[in-house]
C-alpha cells in the first residue's frame, strides 16, 4: 500500500471491534428506523459484553432481495460497516464489501426517474452531479463514502486519478444536505483536507470548517467522532475536543439513529 493513500484514508478504516458494557437492545426499545432494527439484530450478548455477528452482517450486506431504495441503502450500510469495522481475521475482503456498498448506492441512484441517463457504472456519477437533488443526498452519501474507502486499496496512480471525483461527490453531498447520514461527507472532507501533504493542497481551515458542520450534526455517531479525534486532535479547539469526548461517552440509546455504530465504536 503506498504511503500517500495510507495517509489520506487509513484514518477512515477501523479494523478492531470496541466492546461495550451496555445492555443489548431491550424489547421495549423501538429502533429509530426499520434499518436500525435490522442492524441491531446483529448485536449479540457475550457474557457481560456486546459482540457482533459479523458473518450475519456480511450476509445481509450481500443479500439480493432489496428492490426499493430504503432496502438497498440499508444493505449498503451493512456492507460498509462490515468492511469498516469487522476484525481483520473475519474480514479478509474489505475492498469487496466497500465496492458492494457503492454498487448498492448506485442502484438506488439509478432507481429514480430523471432527465438524464445514469449508466450502471460508478464513473458516470461525478459527471452528472448537477442533476442530483436533495432526494438523492442519502444514496449519494453512501456512494461517495464507500468509493472513498475503495481508493485506499487501489494503486497510487489509479487512486490519484479518482481522488478529485470523490472530493467533488463529497462536496455535492454536503451542499445538498449538510450533515446527512451522520455527517459522512463532512468527516471525510475534514480528514481529507487535513491529511493531504502541503504540496497537494492541505488546508487546515477547510478541514476545521467541515469538522464544525459535523459537530453540529445531532446524530454524529461514535465511529465518526473517533475519526475526528484521531485525525484532527489538537487542531480542534479545547471546547470542541471536550464536546466530542462527552458525546462519545454517553450511554448508547438503542432507540436513536446509528445505535449500531454507537455501540460498536464506544
Amino acid at each position: 500500500m503506498n504511503r500517500l493513500l495510507a495517509t489520506l484514508f487509513v484514518v477512515l478504516v477501523f479494523t478492531g471491534t470496541a466492546r461495550s458494557s451496555e445492555e443489548p437492545p431491550a424489547a421495549r426499545d423501538k429502533p429509530a428506523t426499520p434499518c436500525e432494527g435490522e442492524l441491531l439484530r446483529y448485536l449479540k450478548r457475550d457474557g457481560e459484553k456486546l459482540s457482533v455477528d459479523w458473518a450475519g452482517l456480511a450476509a445481509y450486506g450481500m443479500d439480493e432481495k432489496a428492490k426499493d431504495t430504503p432496502g438497498l441503502l440499508c444493505r449498503a450500510r451493512a456492507a460498509f460497516l462490515y468492511a469498516d469495522l469487522a476484525p481483520a481475521a473475519e474480514n479478509p475482503e474489505s475492498e469487496k464489501y466497500y465496492k458492494r456498498a457503492r454498487a448498492l448506492a448506485l442502484q438506488a441512484l439509478r432507481s429514480r426517474e430523471r432527465s438524464f441517463r445514469l449508466r450502471d457504472t460508478y464513473r458516470d456519477v461525478p459527471g452528472n452531479l448537477a442533476g442530483f437533488d436533495t432526494q438523492d443526498a442519502l444514496a449519494l452519501s453512501w456512494f461517495s463514502v464507500s468509493w472513498g474507502h475503495v481508493l485506499d486499496r487501489l494503486s497510487f496512480w489509479t487512486a490519484a486519478s479518482q481522488a478529485k471525483d470523490v472530493e467533488k461527490l463529497m462536496l455535492r453531498v454536503s451542499q445538498l444536505a449538510p450533515g446527512i447520514e451522520s455527517a459522512g461527507a463532512e468527516v471525510f472532507l475534514a480528514t481529507y483536507y487535513f491529511s493531504l501533504p502541503k504540496l497537494w493542497g492541505q488546508d487546515t481551515k477547510k478541514a476545521l470548517r467541515y469538522a464544525d458542520i459535523a459537530l453540529a450534526t445531532a446524530s454524529l455517531n461514535n465511529c465518526r467522532i473517533a475519526i475526528l479525534q484521531t485525525v484532527l486532535g489538537l487542531e480542534l479547539p479545547v471546547g470542541k475536543r471536550e464536546e466530542l469526548k462527552k458525546r462519545r461517552a454517553k450511554p448508547v440509546d438503542y432507540s436513536a439513529p446509528f445505535a449500531f455504530e454507537n455501540a460498536v465504536c464506544q
